[in-house]
């Protein structure tokens, strides 16, 4: 789906990931580790965010919406870096 995307479909779609991110209420979370939406491919895990405690990925709008299955993208990056070993 993301891969399919044109640049401004991406822009547009990092945008409504955004705005459905649940980022800040995670326990990993760290604060002032901005930009949010980590599980996008063109935001990415975030080095301020060094520890893992509990994943809330699952329970985001986000999440279904791109239709993922890996956690931790603050620290483990994208869903296709995660699937890649990247």
């Amino acid at each position: 789906m993301v891969e399919d995307m044109n640049p401004e479909e991406m822009k547009e779609m990092e945008q409504k990931v955004i705005g459905m991110c649940i980022c800040r209420s995670c326990p990993t979370y760290v604060q002032g580790a901005d930009p949010i939406g980590y599980c996008f491919p063109t935001i990415g895990k975030n080095v301020k965010i060094t520890e893992e405690d509990q994943c809330i990925c699952p329970g985001c709008p986000a999440f279904a919406q791109l239709s993922l299955t890996k956690t931790f993208f603050c620290t483990r990056g994208s869903e296709k870096e995660q699937k890649e070993g990247a």
